[in-house]
This record gives C-alpha cells, structure tokens and sequence, in this order.
C-alpha cells in the first residue's frame, strides 16, 4: 500500500477537505485492505509510510499525520499477530 496524496497548507489555512485529501488515501486506504483481507491468511501486509511522520513537514501537517497513523496502525496490525511492514 503505497498510495498517497500530498497538499500544503500551514495550520492557519488548512481546511478539513485539505485534510481528507490527504487522509483518505492513507488512512483510508490502508483500513480498507486490512478490512479486505481480515479473513485471508496474509504472509505479509506491507505499508509505505514516509519521515515527515517522524521530522514533519513544513506546510504538510494533514500529509505527516497521516503517515504516523500509518505507522501506528502497522504497529497495531503487529500485536493483533498479524503480518505488518
């Protein structure tokens, strides 16, 4: 699951559609496969997240947030026993 889109705005301007741009393909898209395949035995379950969940990004707030789920919902994937990268 690589899929991503990526706006700018400063949190003074951000908007809730510049959010969910960049949420949905994300977070979005990355509950959807998991939901997929909750009954399919996976050998793997791999997810391209980025570094500004970890430094951030300036302009790019909604975009890093959306990363960090990412990162948090592959490690949450992990201690349910199921394969996550």
């Amino acid at each position: 699951h690589a899929a991503a889109t990526v706006g700018d705005a400063t949190l003074a301007t951000i908007t809730d559609e510049d959010i969910e741009q960049d949420w949905a393909p994300k977070v979005s898209g990355a509950w959807n496969l998991h939901t997929a395949t909750s009954d399919q035995p996976l050998d793997w379950f791999c997810s391209f997240s980025s570094a500004a969940a970890l430094v951030g990004s300036p302009g790019r707030g909604a975009y890093a947030a959306a990363n960090s789920w990412l990162d948090a919902f592959t490690r949450w994937r992990r201690a349910q026993g199921l394969p996550a990268s």
